[in-house]
């Protein structure tokens, strides 16, 4: 399937599924196409993710212990895209069978950590025997009616932000295959132990003047060509990237990257990057947003660098298409 990739297979299974209304009287506010599923349950909103990751494509050479942590948190920064709290979840462990004992246990702690960390119950599960290991989680959370936060609604004039500073998975990546990790940790903890933004996102939703958000985890390009609508024709505004404003993580330079492909194409940063009404920037001073850009009526995404503007290519990670790397 290289030649559609998974955003275009998604694109063909949720119209097999057909989903994202109320459908077959179930109250389903979104569907297929946003970091998570809703559902109205009266007064709150059912948030429900869910992520796969597998041995050969998400780890190289990393513990069982931070192969536990990284399942829960990618599935966790969906919820922290949306505004919500997460309540439960739900571990499926694809297992091969000539596994130790200790590394199961080691992973089922690494789980365990991350999901005592941000207060989230595993209330079940399965195992199957395997080929690869194969790890997916799925998580539930709430959100309050008005207050969830969706890729979708952004307007000319919205300022574009970020929570923290880009390219530091890809940092890590590249100190890793190296053999310089010792040269920037904190890079390489990145991409074996992301950090999901859940207290920055509620505090996104519970302010009232953001527009859409999503986490960063194919690359700042990818995402917002996914919040400009680019699979379905482009049918949301554009947004424009001043790189002057862009946080590019110091690591990248440590490692002797190009800061523009590692910041803007590499992903697995987790940051969150969402738009806010531009007269309500000044209730989000407790979060101290990086704004680096705005949304503009011109489709497409852009890149201003250099005092030059030019079209931004909506790349970055993406199954079926790109190699595998640990994301």
């Amino acid at each position: 399937m290289p030649e559609i990739g998974e955003r275009e297979l998604v694109r063909l299974i949720s119209k097999a599924f057909r989903v994202g209304g109320v459908a077959d009287g179930r109250d389903v506010q979104r569907g297929i196409g946003d970091d998570c599923a809703v559902l109205d349950l009266g007064e709150e909103l059912l948030l429900i993710t869910t992520d796969m990751v597998s041995a050969r494509t998400h780890f190289q050479d990393t513990a069982p212990r931070d192969m536990g942590w990284h399942l829960m948190a990618v599935n966790l920064s969906d919820i922290a895209a949306m505004g919500g709290y997460p309540v439960a979840a739900v571990v499926a462990l694809g297992l091969c069978k000539d596994l130790e004992e200790r590394f199961v246990l080691e992973l089922v702690d690494g789980i365990l950590e991350c999901a005592e960390r941000f207060a989230v119950p595993i209330v079940g599960g399965d195992t199957k025997e395997t080929s690869d290991i194969v790890l997916c989680a799925t998580i539930v959370g709430k959100v309050a009616k008005g207050k969830v936060l969706y890729r979708t609604g952004a307007m000319p004039g919205d300022l574009l932000c970020v929570t923290g500073p880009l390219g530091r998975a890809a940092a890590g990546h590249e100190a890793r295959s190296s053999g310089r990790g010792d040269e920037v940790p904190g890079a390489i903890e990145a991409i074996t132990r992301p950090f999901p933004r859940l207290d920055e996102g509620r505090f996104l939703s519970s302010s009232g003047v953001v527009t859409s958000c999503m986490d960063i985890s194919d690359g700042l390009a990818s995402c917002l060509g996914q919040m400009w609508g680019e699979d379905d024709g482009g049918n949301g505004p554009g947004f424009l990237v001043r790189w002057d404003s862009v946080p590019v993580a110091p690591e990248v330079g440590v490692m002797g990257l190009d800061p523009v492909e590692a910041a803007l194409h590499w992903g697995g940063d987790y940051e969150l990057v969402f738009t806010v009404a531009r007269g309500g920037i000044g209730m989000l001073g407790g979060m101290n947003p990086i704004i680096i850009g705005e949304v503009v009526g011109e489709k497409g995404i852009w890149l201003e660098k250099d005092g030059k503007r030019r079209r931004l290519e909506g790349r970055g990670w993406e199954h079926f298409k790109s190699k595998a790397q640990v994301k």
